[in-house]
């Protein structure tokens, strides 16, 4: 059984440690919230605890997000395998390093987004054709300021364009504030929008794929039944599988960095 070390025990940390409990022992964790709600068996720990544990075949990390990089870094100068959050830096230059340690100590890193395992993507968006035009909206009232918006929300439709269109894009604009922001992606014959907000009174996640003007399909993230399509399952089972085969995720440290950049309004 693969055995895991879990850092990050907010709503969303705990959501993920249950859910990866499905496909591994979580053996060691660390975290002060939902401690009632962790899977039986998992010891609490310290953060040193859990990085220098070497039995374990991988550590996650589902702290805050100004928290990724550097527990990112200190898990892989000690030889583990990490699947993170997205975004697994908050720079470019964080995100080169993570990426330059993971090659050379021959470790994975796979990055959270999440919206890319939905069976609904996988199986039907993906396949349909003569999409040119997508825009892609990630509006909610959020009150953790320490992240711009663009790349704690927005990078999240980011990596979907550019996983649908499998390209990079040749230009890249971004505009707005920490708060308020947009990045516009031009590949040439097509073209990929997202904007980003959290001081939206309502919430809104939204991907339409166009044929110019002409809508193919509105997916309207917030209605996904998780009964039957549940992303985070196939996100987990998915990064369990790559520590057994020692394969690399879909989505990797590599794309991880592509995001970043283009968040940056650097090309990849």
């Amino acid at each position: 059984m693969i055995a895991l070390g879990h850092i990050g025990t907010g709503n969303w940390g705990i959501t993920v440690m249950n859910m990866m409990s499905k496909f591994a022992t979580i053996k060691r964790c660390y975290g002060h919230q939902n401690r009632d709600l962790m899977p039986k068996g998992v010891k609490i720990s310290e953060i040193n605890d859990i990085i220098n544990d070497r039995s374990l075949d991988g550590i996650v990390i589902a702290s805050p997000p100004e928290t990724h990089y550097k527990l990112a870094k200190r898990c892989l100068k000690s030889g583990h395998n990490i699947f993170v959050e997205k975004p697994m830096s908050l720079t470019v230059k964080e995100g080169q390093e993570l990426v330059d340690l993971a090659r050379v100590n021959n470790l994975i890193i796979m990055v959270g987004f999440i919206y890319l395992y939905s069976d609904e993507y996988i199986s039907k968006i993906k396949k349909i054709r003569n999409v040119n035009n997508i825009k892609s909206y990630f509006m909610q009232t959020e009150f953790r300021h320490l992240v711009p918006c663009l790349i704690n929300l927005g990078s999240h439709f980011v990596a979907l364009i550019l996983d649908f269109y499998n390209e990079n894009p040749i230009d890249v604009k971004v505009g707005g504030d920490d708060d308020d922001a947009f990045i516009v992606m031009d590949f040439g014959s097509k073209n990929g929008d997202v904007y980003a907000s959290r001081k939206s009174k309502s919430k809104k996640r939204e991907v339409i794929f166009m044929e110019n003007e002409k809508i193919l399909y509105n997916w309207d993230i917030l209605k996904i039944n998780h009964e039957v399509d549940n992303p985070l399952l196939n996100e987990c089972r998915h990064f369990v599988e790559c520590l057994k085969n020692n394969s690399e995720p879909n989505t990797n440290g590599l794309m991880g960095l592509k995001i970043m950049k283009l968040v940056s309004g650097e090309l990849p």
